[in-house]
């Protein structure tokens, strides 16, 4: 960075018992330290400045050089934070995982997403085969001789089952409220589960204010894993909705300027546009690239006005949002009864959308002759792109995440009944396998997960590339 700031990425981490800072440690090993492009890859765990709790520290790289330079050019230095939720959801209880599974499992297939079909009828089918199989090995048999009597096998099921019945069911009920019960407290909006979401949020928007307000970072990227990424949708959101009029300490808001207003319109024009085949791959660049100039022009009006007026409007710095593994490709499923009801919400603006909802042609709107981006805007800054492992037979590849760039479009307008042709998400579709025998199983956590094969520059896998690049975290200092 020109002007000696760091760069910051914040990953939020997915479903499970997760420790502090596993995480983010194996993150940044593989999408900083083993990168064979950097010399002096190196990084160091320091305390956290901006972390609520001590449990949480900042990983801090040095000035890394490019190993193919001869120029001695190094790069900003990166400070790599995990937002850390996991502690907020314990007391999970099966009465919490009931009621959404319940909900889930009565639903119609009719309004299940296809890849999750086969679930919903594999678990059905175990319904309906345990019974009869139950009631054979458990219905009494009165009046009937030794000689008679049921088989070897249901005799000694009769035995056991008190004893393997309770066990078994305990076992299924942990693992089960242990990856499940966090999905359930946060997707839901039930009464027992609002303060819960509420406190997720709000610890993870207090944890980017916190990294904006110590003035030390030129640019933030937020990463969110799995449930993470749905956090993290949440926070970005929400964090928006705050400050997209960038207000000083004075309550006075920047309008945008005429150079942000004639990027806007350029963005604008290009999702009304009718788009076919590559033209649509082109133009999802030019808009992406436009995105990163507004991004830049948001940031240098806040300088700018700063110094100029000497009051601190907050400047917008996140500039990347990745998501990996992300149930968002179920977003309507999950969150919502019916589509009808997701598509309302982003209508409403309630769920902001790539490209932004427009507000009379445009993303933003006037007050006292002067534009402001409107609240559900944040994505006309801010890029985002989704990388996710294809899904097959259930348990090859990622059957939690998919595609986010049709989910999230913005919805068909309701005057003209046209949907935006333009989808400025970048899907990533990659096979996230690793070395072994069986190296397309259940690969949800494989992301960012390295192998002593990738040692071997040319054995480095698409799924880490693909992370890399989007990070883009090599940015000359």
């Amino acid at each position: 960075m020109k002007n000696g700031k760091k760069q910051a990425v914040v990953i939020v981490h997915g479903i499970g018992e997760q420790r502090p800072m596993e995480t983010v440690r194996e993150f940044v090993e593989t999408v900083w330290a083993k990168d064979s492009s950097l010399k002096n890859s190196r990084f160091w765990s320091k305390p956290s400045e901006v972390s609520q709790s001590y449990e949480q520290r900042r990983l801090t790289t040095d000035y890394a050089e490019y190993a193919d330079s001869s120029s001695n050019k190094k790069t900003s230095r990166v400070d790599f934070y995990e937002y850390y939720w996991a502690h907020k959801t314990v007391g999970t209880t099966f009465e919490h995982l009931k009621s959404w599974f319940l909900s889930l499992l009565f639903r119609s297939p009719i309004n299940y997403p296809k890849t999750l079909l086969p679930i919903y009828y594999s678990v059905w089918g175990l319904i309906f085969l345990s019974i009869p199989l139950l009631i054979y090995l458990i219905w009494p048999t009165e009046g009937v001789t030794d000689d008679e009597n049921t088989s070897t096998l249901g005799s000694l099921f009769s035995t056991l089952w008190p004893l393997v019945f309770p066990a078994l069911t305990g076992a299924i009920i942990t693992v089960c409220v242990a990856y499940l019960g966090d999905i359930a407290r946060y997707v839901v909006s039930l009464p027992s589960n609002i303060r819960v979401r509420q406190d997720i949020r709000q610890g993870g928007i207090e944890l980017l204010e916190s990294i904006e307000k110590t003035g030390k970072y030129d640019r933030i990227i937020l990463v969110g894993h799995s449930l993470g990424s749905i956090i993290a949708y949440d926070m970005l959101s929400q964090l928006w909705a705050r400050h997209n009029k960038f207000k000083n300490e004075h309550g006075e808001p920047l309008p945008l300027c005429k150079d942000a207003l004639d990027v806007l319109d350029e963005m604008e024009k290009l999702t009304g546009a009718d788009l076919e085949g590559s033209q649509q791959v082109n133009q999802q660049a030019n808009y992406r690239q436009l995105q990163g100039r507004l991004y830049r022009i948001l940031k240098h009006d806040c300088e700018r006005a700063n110094s100029a007026t000497g009051f601190k409007h907050k400047p917008w710095l996140i500039s990347d949002f990745i998501t990996l593994g992300s149930p968002l490709t179920y977003a309507d499923f999950l969150m919502y009864q019916t589509k009808e009801q997701f598509e309302q919400r982003k209508a409403d603006r309630q769920l902001p959308t790539s490209p932004p909802v427009k507000e009379n042609a445009h993303f933003c709107y006037t007050e006292s002759k002067k534009s402001f981006l409107h609240h559900s805007a944040v994505f006309a800054p801010v890029k985002w792109t989704n990388i996710y492992s294809p899904n097959s037979r259930l348990i090859c590849g990622d059957i939690i995440s998919g595609p986010v760039a049709d989910v999230f479009n913005c919805p068909s307008d309701k005057k003209t009944g046209k949907s935006n042709i333009l989808k400025p998400i970048v899907d990533i579709a990659v096979p996230c396998s690793t070395p072994g025998w069986f190296p397309n199983l259940l690969t949800h956590t494989n992301y960012w997960k390295w192998h002593s094969d990738y040692e071997d520059d040319s054995k480095v896998p698409a799924h880490i590339k693909a992370l890399r690049e989007a990070l883009d975290l090599k940015m000359l200092n």
